[in-house]
């Protein structure tokens, strides 16, 4: 029986664009750039052959293969439009084309105790909204900010400049601007788990925090002309506070 690709799932993302048309062309020739000026390491010597027969510039004692702008270009364009992700049963098959945005889990799933019986089962949408409704929505906030792209932050020539296989993660240019684009949780634990330490788990830092409001109880958290207009607007407010 013929499997028929079943084209409605994937949503359009007509309405998120990180990057504008010009940022995209701009990313796409420091790309061509770089293969052709720095170029990449190709170690099957099979490769190697296969990119030399097509123009490419290729150095077998050091395996570095670098890209005329032409060819990459005459590759990227023999490319299909649609690309289909086959599932197991052929039901939830993804195609990937033009606009089309898909959400998985990647394979795994986030596990948490029930509160009730105690008993380890995979968490709903439920307990994401109660746990860290703030942090994913400073993920959020982060992603549709966008991508700044200029010749600072695209870094093409000190790509070219350490060239392949060389560490550019530890320069000043990279420590200065990988700071601002990452967002760092306040409850969310990141680091690499250890056993029998849990004074660094999302449990123990949500109370540690939840014990810091409490005791900044009397503190205002507004600004106190926008804190006179609120109780002004809603008295019964004054009421519950006595």
């Amino acid at each position: 029986m013929e499997n028929t690709i079943d084209r409605s799932p994937g949503i359009c993302a007509s309405y998120y664009k990180p990057l504008s048309d010009g940022d995209v062309k701009t990313i796409a020739g420091e790309a061509l750039r770089i293969l052709e000026k720095s170029g990449m390491l190709v170690y099957s010597e099979r490769a190697r052959e296969a990119f030399k027969k097509n123009g490419a510039e290729v150095n077998d004692d050091t395996c570095l293969v670098k890209l005329p702008r032409g060819l990459v270009e005459d590759a990227v364009a023999t490319n299909p439009s649609s690309v289909t992700l086959y599932s197991r049963n052929g039901k939830c098959d993804a195609v990937l084309e033009k606009n089309r945005v898909h959400f998985g889990t990647g394979g795994t799933a986030i596990y948490v105790l029930d509160p009730d019986t105690g008993e380890r089962r995979p968490s709903t949408i439920e307990d994401v909204i109660l746990a860290a409704r703030n942090e994913i929505l400073g993920m959020c906030r982060r992603v549709l900010k966008g991508i700044e792209v200029n010749d600072s932050t695209l870094a093409a020539d000190l790509i070219i400049e350490k060239g392949p296989g060389n560490n550019f993660l530890d320069s000043e240019h990279t420590i200065k601007y990988m700071r601002d684009e990452f967002f760092i949780p306040e409850i969310s634990v990141r680091d690499k788990r250890t056993a029998g330490n849990d004074s660094g788990n999302a449990l123990s830092k949500a109370k540690r925090i939840v014990q810091e409001v409490r005791l900044k109880r009397g503190e205002a958290f507004i600004c106190s002309p926008l804190r006179d207009k609120i109780l002004k607007t809603f008295p019964e407010i004054i009421k519950k506070l006595k």
